[in-house]
């Protein structure tokens, strides 16, 4: 986990790294280093979601996760349907749009369109 923060958050403090079952506690000593790094927070580790969450008072390691990132693809979407516009209403009808997959944005493999949502876990997808 350290190398691969080290290489991922370059320019940033490295904070301590305490392992806690499958969760990684990030201690900082200062809160712009803290910030610095949150404002990364969508970040993937081996192919799995990197999930930052702010600790809070009287927040446990064991509550559940939510929200998860994910991406999705859409198959056999329209040309007309490949615009920023367009993406950006058919990836919030699916969750919170984040990001899109560069093939996607520069219209390079039309097989599919591939865009990065914050879904939550349990919900209906359309």
């Amino acid at each position: 986990m350290v190398n691969f923060l080290k290489i991922r958050w370059k320019g940033i403090q490295m904070p301590k790294v305490v392992k806690r079952g499958a969760q990684f506690i990030l201690r900082y000593k200062m809160e712009d280093e803290l910030m610095a790094a949150y404002d990364r927070r969508i970040q993937f580790f081996y192919s799995k979601p990197l999930i930052l969450r702010k600790w809070g008072e009287g927040m446990g390691t064991s509550e559940k996760i939510t929200i998860v990132p994910t991406w999705v693809q859409l198959p056999n979407l329209p040309l007309g349907m490949w615009g920023v516009r367009s993406l950006s209403k058919i990836e919030s009808k699916i969750g919170t749009p984040i990001q899109t997959d560069e093939l996607t944005t520069q219209k390079l493999k039309l097989d599919y369109a591939r865009v990065l949502v914050e879904v939550e876990i349990g919900k209906y997808l359309p």
